[in-house]
C-alpha cells in the first residue's frame, strides 16, 4: 500500500508543481521572501554568532532539499531535519531547550535564507496531500 501511496504522490508532485505556473498569491509571497532575505539575523532577531554560524547554514541546507523530495511526508521530514538541527544547537551553545516561540522566531529566517523557489506552493502541497493517522485525513 505504501509504494501505490508513493507513486501517486510522485505523480501529483509533478502535476502540482511542473505542470502549472506559480499563482499571483504565490508569485507576491516569493517576493516578500526576497525582500525579506536581505535583512540582517538582528531583524530576525535569531542569535547567530560566529560560534553557531556553520550549525545554522546547515539547517538552512537541510530546509533547502525541500525541493529535492517530492511527497508531503518526505518534505515535512525534511523541515524536521533543519528543526533537529536547530534543537541542537540550542542544546550545544545556549544549554537551553528550544520552545515554540524560539522556532517561531527562527524557522522564518531558516526558510528565507534557504531560498526555496514557490515555498507557498510547497506548504499547500503539505496541507492539502499530507495523510495523517492522527487526523485521520
Amino acid at each position: 500500500m505504501e509504494e501505490i501511496s508513493e507513486y501517486v504522490m510522485f505523480n501529483l508532485h509533478a502535476e502540482f508543481f511542473y505542470n502549472t505556473s506559480p499563482s499571483e498569491e504565490e508569485i507576491a509571497f516569493q517576493k516578500k521572501c526576497e525582500k525579506m532575505e536581505r535583512l540582517d539575523t538582528e531583524a530576525y532577531g535569531v542569535p547567530i554568532d560566529e560560534q553557531t554560524k556553520h550549525t545554522w547554514k546547515s539547517a538552512v541546507k537541510e530546509a533547502a532539499k525541500i525541493e529535492e523530495v517530492q511527497t508531503p511526508r518526505a518534505k515535512l521530514q525534511q523541515l524536521g531535519k533543519a528543526i533537529e538541527i536547530i534543537q541542537h544547537t540550542f542544546e550545544l551553545y545556549k544549554e537551553e531547550q528550544v520552545c515554540a516561540d524560539d522556532l517561531v522566531q527562527v524557522m522564518p529566517y531558516i526558510l528565507v535564507k534557504a531560498r526555496i523557489q514557490r515555498l507557498l506552493a510547497h506548504f499547500n502541497y503539505i496541507d492539502a496531500f499530507h495523510f495523517s493517522t492522527n487526523d485521520g485525513d
